[in-house]
Parts: C-alpha cells; structure tokens; sequence
C-alpha cells in the first residue's frame, strides 16, 4: 500500500513505507516509517501522512542515510495533532486582556482549565474544540512557563481522570467501554502471544497508613492529631485497626506499608450565596446550618476562600452575622495592583465559597473521615495487588476474518489458563501494521499511567514550573524552620558557663570579623549520623554509631566512641539538647537529650558536649538544628561546616563534602539541575586532556548519544543514537539477544515478519564450514548466490561434502506431512540428478482395487487380491510414473484421455507386473515391463 506525503494541499510523493502506527491512552500516538528514494529529498517540518483516517505530522527532520548516489534510505516519525499542543504556551489574560502571563494561579474546575487551553491552542491553530469533559471538584492550580500538552496531562493528573485527542477535539474523561470481543492463545481464537510485564515504578501496599488535611480541626481532635485520620468505624461495620490503616492481601503478599495524605480531604461545607447587597464586601448564605462565631479557632478568625465567580481562588478575612446569615468580607490586603473585593471583581449570587481556619461541627468531621475513608480504600484497591502489563500479539488472519477493528481504551476479554487469565482488560497501547489493517499488537493493563506526550524541550519547562512552585507553596515549611529557629534562640546557653556575655541586638553590625561557637563545641562527629522524625514519626530520634573528636578540651585531640541507638516516646511539645556524654577517664561517650541546660563541666565524671537542639513539634514535624563547631567570617572568606537554606531543603556540608537539595547552574539561559539521582541538562560532554570525545545530548532533534568523535563532528561520530531510536555504529560486537523489526542488512530489508529483498540489487544469505583439504559444507540462498562474473544466476546453491565415510551426508532434507495431498518438492522446469535417487512411492490398500494418480506420486504397488484399474495423473511433458502389482490378476492402466503407446496406441492397457510411464508432450509412453 503506498501513502501519500503532503505540504499544505499538495502531494509532495507516494512511496511505499515499512512501518507502523503506535498509540497508547494519555502517551503516543505517532506514525514511524522507513523507505528508500532513488535520490534525496528535503523533508521540512510540517510535512503530513494521512494514516487510518487521521493526520500526522512531521514535527523533527528525518533521518536520511546516503547508500549510494541512486540510494538514499530515510526514517521518518509523523506525529498526531495533538503534538502540536506542545508548540503552544498556556498562559492566562494580562493587564491588556490579551493572553500574554505565562506565571499565574487560576481557581476552577477541568472545564475552566480546558476552556482556557482551547483559546491558546485557537490563538496559534484555529479550529481546536472541547469534546467530553468530566465535571469535577474545584482546585487552585498554579502554572509557571508550561506548554498546552504539558497542561492537558498534569490536568488528567489532577482531576484524577484521562484525556485523549480526535483530531482538533480535545477530552478529559474516562474514556472506553467493553467491546464484548473474547481471545484465546491459539489458531482461530486470535492470539499469537502473550507476554506477562511488570510495572516497575508502582509500589505494591497491602497495608495503607491514610491522613486527611490538617485544617478546621480542634486542637484536641483524635489525641491531638494534627491530620485527619480513618474512622475508627467503617460504614460497613469493619473496625480500623486503630483508625490508622487499612488492609488488602496481606495474607499473599504479607505487610507492605505506605503512608498516603489527602490533602484536599479535610472538615469543610462547600456553601453557595444566596443574595448580595449593594456593598462588594456582603453576601448571605441562607443554608448555612451552623453559628460560624460558636466555631472559631481561640483569638483567630476565620477566611473564606471563592472556588467560583469573579473572586475564585482569592480568600478574604471575614465576620459573620448568626442572626442575618449574613458574611462581611475583609478586603485583600496582600492585593496591591487593585482594590479586591470591588464594584468590578465581587461576589455574585450563586458563586461557591469554602470557610477555614475554622473549628467545624462534628458532624463535618465525621463526613470527611467518611470520605477519607473511601478515597483511601479506592487507592488500596488499586495498589494491592502487583500491577502488570499484557503485550499480545494477534492473530491478523483470524481479525480479517471477523472483520475486528480495534480502539484504544476499550475493554477485551483474555483468556488463557496457563496465564490465570479469564477477564475483561483494557486496550492501553497497539500498534498496528501499515499495510495490513488487521495485524495488531496490544498493550493491555487494568490502569493507564500518566506519561506526558512531551519532548525532551518541554521537560526542562517542567522542573522549572515545579522550582516555581516549590517557591510558592515552601512559606509553610519556612514557616516551620522560622519557629524552630526562634524556639532555638530562646534555648541558647553558655555551655561554659562564663563564655559569653548576654545577648545583643543590635540594628547594624560592622565589624573585622565575626566568630561563633564555643570552646567547648570544637569537635567534629566521625561516622555519626541523626535522624530526626524517625521513620516518619516526630516523637522518635535515632543516630549512627561513630567517634567524637574534640580539639580543644586537652592539649591533644581527644576521641570517645559512640554507640548508635535510638530514642522514642519524645515529648511533643517540649525541646531538647542534644549532647554528648563523654567520660573523663575513658573513651566511652553516649549520646543524650535533655530537656534541660547542661554546663561542658557540670558532671565531675562526664563531660556535656552540646551537639544541637530538637525542636518541639511543628506541624507533625521536629526541627533538628546542630550548633557544634564553630563558623568565622572575615572579609570575603566564611569558614563554616555547614550551609543550609531557610527552607531546609539545600545545604552544602563543607566538612563532609555533601550537597543535598535541588542544585541549578545557569549561565546566558541555560541551566542545568541535580536533584538527587536525576540530573537534568541540555549537553553532558566526556572527555580527556585531548578534548571532548563522547557526549550526550538534549538540544536539537537528532543525535542524543555519540562517542569517539568531538562535539563539533557528532553528526558524523563512529557511535551516534538518534532521537527516533537509530542506532550507528561502525564497528559493533553484540553479545546478547537482538529484536530487530526494521531496517537493514546489507540490501535485506527488515521488518515484522523477517528480511526482504524487493528491490533492484542482489541480496544473499552464505552460511559455510570449512572441515579441511578442500572439503566444506554450505548454503546460500538469494537472488543470485552466484559471482556476477559467472554469467550464471542462482537463488540455491547447497553443498555437503563433509567427510563421513560410515555414514550418511544429505544436502537438502523436505518433508512434507499431514495434508490431505503431500508434495515434499516440486520441481517447474528441467531436471538433473546425479547420483542415487529416493522418490515417493505410495502402496495402496489391500480393500483399494480403482486408484488416481496424485501429484507427488512416483510409484504405485496394487496389493489387492482382484482385478482393479489405476488412472495416471494429470500429464506434464516428462512426468514418470511407475506401477506395479503384487498378485496374478488383471490391472489395467487409463491415460485419462491421453493414448498410451506400447504395442501401439490405446487408452487403457494392460499392466504387466511392472511397468513405467513417461509423458513425452503428446502420448505415455510406455517403457516395458521392468525386471
């Protein structure tokens, strides 16, 4: 089948590809072909390929390889519509009412969200609508340089759901139904293969530790909980063990722990207004079922935040009235480019609006620890049991047969014992054959992972979004260490005794130089490391065993060892000291907290070594902050053992050499991010005091890998991988398992099913083994295994001339066996044997006494007792036939309507015991009996 290539309304070319389409839910949806040119071609971006009634694009360059100057091979990937979302901004209305802020927070639910993408997706490409889209909760989203596609995907993400894209018309729903249509491993049941794949990055939890958000509880709420928790009591009458956890399959897999929060799960009512005044600052609820003033939080007031309306996603300080239902708005201070709420931006009646920082009644608790509940479960539900993928490959012939045509996100019935297999699963990936419609390959799978369909330029937008946000939402955890902080300068003590003076607070410094730390502090720990929070609970610490080395208690250095252990059952509301208590007499210390201050020297046996402090708990969370040591800043040098960030999540640990937290280095724009394991950069270079010689590489659309080549040459490096998946290299030793479905071997072309050669150069395949003194056993096949030079052309040459004097050497075994007609070889054309010769030879039946001839017969031996006739076959010039009797009886021989010519010509002759027949083109010719 060919297709067409075109540029705007024009048909560039038609060729005749080796390729195939893949789509799968929510990722892929690309065309991948291959072809051959008998001279180049310029391919651009935005070139297209209709393929199975939808359109494709050319969105990279193609990969084109120079065979010769009348061959040139090309790898092309056209990509759907929905690819072009990528090439578009998500940005909101600026001061000018024009799409321009690419940085902004917006309140709304998924159709807010998919509006606002189809006017930048329009703004660009006309013609973009909103199919189905699922109705859903309110959420504030914030958006930071993202593109359209990244958008579509994370807003699936968010509202728990999926998209998926026809042409121009953009979904957000679940999508599929079941088919009704049932497969079997088999002929005629449709499947040729099933492979079982696991899903590596999902966790497998039969045991879930489930908590709510932390917002409009008591503080006396479930043992001074500061998260929502599972009730104690299911609605179906189970009992959570402890209102903590839930439990599936433990008793196949045993305890696999998880801990999930919900924020979004707290006490809450979601009110409506009822009526406005005149003022923008009033509105009245007259459903509200509860005093808002008999709920408040001891000496705070409560907010209220907008999910809908004109003032979505601002929230506002308020006063309530119980007798008028009536709320009085505060007006948003932190707003300073415009007065909010105004006669412009206010409340309308009908807009939805939630209160925090709010005690509320029982009843909402007990509703949210319901929804907990449910939302829990539904997560356990689909975390319980190991999660696989099925890749199958179908039977094309049984498809063409039933005419099945498939759609991704459809439900399919699997059957196979073996397997376990005997439900409806869902269609989450094919592949499907250019040229055969009906030849499928499926990925099946219960859930569908989020995979953005993003390139690799779209995914440093999305760490830089994640920095932004991180920026915006880490006020809480600055918040956290600015009261641990401050909890730990009323703490603080001379170890000594009579050190330091009292503390100054001054309005500027300046000075030479500025030390902190203590005498006593000059130590440093070797080995020894603290684990606040342990194991995710705030009321347990635990260190690492190690040595203490202390510089300036004695003359020389001193060193006590220390034994790792672990405390529990802190005291959440109070600090604690950390020290060591190292002996004066040995080298024994240990590691203590106490509430207390402790001078270095108030023990006459122990030393108290001030490693730090414990903070109390702060949201479910104790602060650890380690003062030994000592930091001196003198003019432009800071000598320290450790730099953090207010935030906590960036230190450099200059004794250690350490550096933990998200790193970003920049320079004319570009960047470059560790964090953690994942380094994120457009270009990483290798190489020696020579120069660069190896490298990977994000920017462009060709090359990601090459090696043995600089920067400079990449495109020509002896080792390069290019981003649609080729792979060159010039000199290659494999070792291992090879899946090749396209391509080439020297002029055999590879694709599904095998090699090919449809084209106007010779190919050939030449397998030998030599066994000495000119002896060898060999095969070729192709379309001339022959040298050009003989003037001869071959497609077989088999030759066995191992040597074997004891046994038997064969150069070509047929068979044939199992049909109702067997032919091992059939020969069109001339003839030549050399050598001895083994045909078919079919004896008949003793009950057989009439008998036609087949195709592959050579010689038939009659065993009946009784007169009978043989037919000879269907007559080809130089066709042999051989029959033969056992018994005194009369069998005669019918030409089918050909004379026979013996002892002259006739139809039907007499056998004699055994006679041969040859076909010479106008009569059978009968040869006499044979001895």
């Amino acid at each position: 089948m060919n297709y067409d290539i075109v540029r705007g309304n024009n048909v560039l070319l038609s060729v005749r590809p080796v390729g195939s389409q893949t789509k799968k839910l929510m990722s892929v949806n690309v065309v991948q072909l291959s072809f051959d040119l008998p001279e180049a071609f310029d391919f651009t971006i935005g070139d297209s390929i209709l393929v199975y009634n939808e359109p494709h694009y050319l969105n990279q360059l193609t990969v084109v390889q120079k065979e010769n100057s009348r061959e040139f091979h090309y790898e092309c990937t056209f990509e759907a519509e929905g690819y072009n979302l990528a090439k578009v901004q998500y940005m909101m209305l600026g001061d000018d009412n024009t799409l321009k802020e690419a940085d902004f927070s917006l309140m709304g639910n998924a159709e807010t969200f998919i509006k606002l993408l189809l006017r930048n997706a329009n703004r660009i490409s006309p013609g973009w609508n909103m199919g189905t889209v699922a109705d859903t909760e309110f959420k504030n989203l914030t958006f930071s340089k993202e593109n359209c596609l990244q958008v579509l995907s994370r807003l699936a993400e968010e509202f728990n759901t999926e998209f998926w894209i026809e042409n121009k018309t953009i979904h957000l729903a679940t999508k599929g139904a079941v088919s009704g249509l049932a497969f079997e491993y088999g002929k005629g049941k449709g499947l040729y293969k099933i492979t079982r794949n696991n899903v590596p990055e999902k966790q497998l939890v039969t045991r879930l530790y489930a908590y709510g958000g932390s917002k409009n509880l008591p503080a006396t709420y479930r043992n001074y909980s500061n998260r929502l928790k599972l009730p104690f009591l299911h609605p179906d009458g189970v009992t959570v063990q402890n209102g903590v956890y839930l439990e599936e399959n433990t008793e196949f897999y045993g305890v696999i722990e998880h801990t999930e929060i919900f924020e979004d799960i707290y006490p809450h009512r979601t009110g409506t207004i009822t009526n406005i005044a005149e003022s923008p600052l009033l509105f009245e609820d007259s459903s509200l079922d509860f005093d808002v003033n008999a709920h408040l939080l001891p000496g705070l007031g409560f907010k209220v935040v907008f999910n809908t309306g004109q003032l979505a996603g601002y929230e506002f300080e308020g006063t309530y009235n119980a007798a008028t239902k009536v709320f009085a708005l505060n007006k948003n201070e932190q707003e300073k480019a415009m007065e909010v709420p105004s006669a412009l931006l206010r409340p309308s009646i009908g807009d939805e609006y939630v209160l925090v920082d709010l005690l509320m009644p029982d009843s909402y608790i007990v509703a949210a620890e319901k929804e907990l509940h449910l939302k829990a479960q539904a997560y356990l539900d689909q975390n319980c049991s190991p999660r696989v993928i099925y890749a199958v490959e179908c039977d094309p012939l049984h498809f063409k047969k039933e005419k099945i045509s498939l759609k991704l996100g459809d439900y399919v019935k699997i059957t196979d014992a073996d397997l376990h297999l005997d439900r409806n699963i869902r269609i989450t990936g094919l592949v499907r054959d250019l040229h055969d419609p009906y030849a499928y390959q499926l990925e099946l799978a219960d859930t569908v992972t989020i995979a953005p369909v993003v390139r690799q330029y779209a995914a440093q937008e999305k760490i830089e979004r994640v920095i932004a946000l991180n920026r915006l939402t880490d006020v809480q955890r600055a918040k956290i260490n600015y009261k641990s902080i401050q909890e730990y300068i009323r703490g603080v003590f001379d170890p000594e005794g009579n050190y330091f003076t009292e503390k100054i607070k001054p309005l500027f410094v300046e000075t030479m130089g500025l030390l902190t730390g203590s005498r006593s502090q000059q130590f440093i720990l070797r080995d020894i490391r603290f684990a606040a929070n342990y194991q995710s609970d705030a009321n347990r610490f635990a260190w690492t065993s190690g040595s203490l080395h202390h510089f300036t208690i004695a003359d020389s250095v001193k060193v006590w060892q220390i034994s790792g252990a672990e405390l529990t059952g802190l005291d959440p509301s109070s600090p604690y000291f950390i020290y060591a208590r190292c002996s004066r007499t040995t080298d024994a210390g240990e590691i203590v907290l106490n509430p207390k201050a402790i001078l270095v020297d108030a023990d006459p046996s122990f030393y108290h070594f001030t490693i730090g402090e414990l903070g109390s708990v702060i949201d479910n969370f104790r602060p650890l902050t380690l003062t030994y040591g000592f930091s001196f800043i003198s003019g432009r040098e800071i000598t320290t053992g450790k730099i953090k960030s207010a935030d906590g999540l960036t230190s450099f640990d200059l004794d250690t050499g350490e550096i933990e937290g998200k790193i970003k280095f920049g320079n004319n724009g570009t960047s470059s991010i560790v964090d953690g394991n994942l380094i994120t950069s457009g270009n990483i270079l290798l190489g020696n005091e020579q120069g660069v010689n190896a490298g990977v590489i994000g920017e462009g659309s060709t090359i990601r890998f090459f090696a043995g080549d600089t920067y400079a040459n990449r495109e020509v490096a002896p080792f390069r991988v290019y981003d649609n998946g080729l792979v060159y290299m010039n000199n290659a030793v494999i070792e291992a398992a090879i899946l090749a479905k396209s391509g080439k071997i020297g002029n055999w072309e590879i694709d599904n099913y095998g090699l090919m050669n449809d084209s106007d150069q010779d190919a050939y395949i030449i397998n030998r083994k030599s066994f000495g003194n000119g002896k060898y056993a060999e095969a070729r096949i192709g379309s001339n295994i022959l040298p050009p030079s003989s003037g001869i052309r071959a497609v077989g040459y088999f030759v066995n001339q191992e040597p074997n004097p004891f046994g038997t050497n064969y150069g070509v075994i047929v068979e044939a066996s199992g049909g109702g007609r067997n032919i091992g070889l059939s020969v069109r054309g001339g003839f030549e044997m050399k050598g001895s010769q083994s045909v078919n030879i079919r004896r008949l039946e003793p009950n057989i006494t009439t008998y036609a001839c087949q195709e592959d017969d050579f010689e038939i031996i009659y065993t009946a007792n009784a007169n009978g006739t043989i037919q000879l076959p269907s007559p080809t010039t130089g066709r042999k036939i051989r029959v033969k009797h056992e018994k005194p009886i009369d069998l005669y021989v019918v030409g089918q309507g050909n004379n026979i010519y013996g002892k002259g010509l006739t139809t039907r002759m007499k056998c004699e015991w055994t006679d041969e027949y040859t076909f010479d083109g106008v009569y059978w010719q009968r040869l006499g009996e044979l001895g």
